[in-house]
């Protein structure tokens, strides 16, 4: 595995997003720069401005560390913030993670759930690029060689999607 470490890259800056959830809503997908913090509310000053009538004009706030984890914390809101329908006490972060969903004000606003792209999932989509490429061209022994080491990370890229999903469905019946 160390032979492939220098291989992948390391995952993009912009490997953490907000997607708003709801009806008609698919793939609108907001990427979350690491090491910004956005301010959510219906203030022009603000990044993020949910058209909701339950949204203050300087609502909440994300912050994104240099790693890509994203905390949230709500300023004092009058109709709140809820992560996973649990509403946050003021003043206080609260770390997001892969999955969960964020609802800046009251019932009816909109609400975003977090994502993020995983160094596997990262490693098998260059992965599978790289494979696309490779077989368009000629093999050498060596291309054999890298191609196989592709395929195992692809494969491994998969194992951990597999678990994912399997993870979700677990916590979908916890609630």
């Amino acid at each position: 595995a160390s032979d492939q470490e220098g291989f992948f890259l390391p995952v993009p800056n912009h490997s953490v997003w907000l997607e708003s959830v709801g009806p008609g809503k698919a793939n609108n997908r907001m990427f979350l720069p690491r090491g910004e913090i956005w301010t959510v509310g219906r203030s022009n000053n603000c990044q993020l401005r949910p058209p909701h009538v339950s949204v203050s004009r300087n609502h909440s706030s994300l912050f994104i560390d240099s790693e890509g984890r994203v905390a949230v914390i709500d300023h004092d809101s009058n109709h709140g913030t809820f992560v996973n329908s649990r509403r946050l006490e003021k003043w206080q972060p609260e770390i997001l993670h892969k999955g969960d969903v964020v609802r800046f004000g009251g019932d009816g606003a909109p609400a975003f759930r977090c994502g993020a792209m995983t160094q596997a999932e990262y490693n098998g989509r260059v992965a599978q690029s790289v494979l696309e490429q490779t077989l368009v061209h000629r093999r050498t022994e060596k291309d054999r060689e890298a191609v196989d080491a592709i395929q195992e990370a692809n494969s491994q890229f998969k194992a951990v999607r597999k678990t994912e999903k399997r993870l979700r469905r677990l916590e979908a019946r916890r609630f």
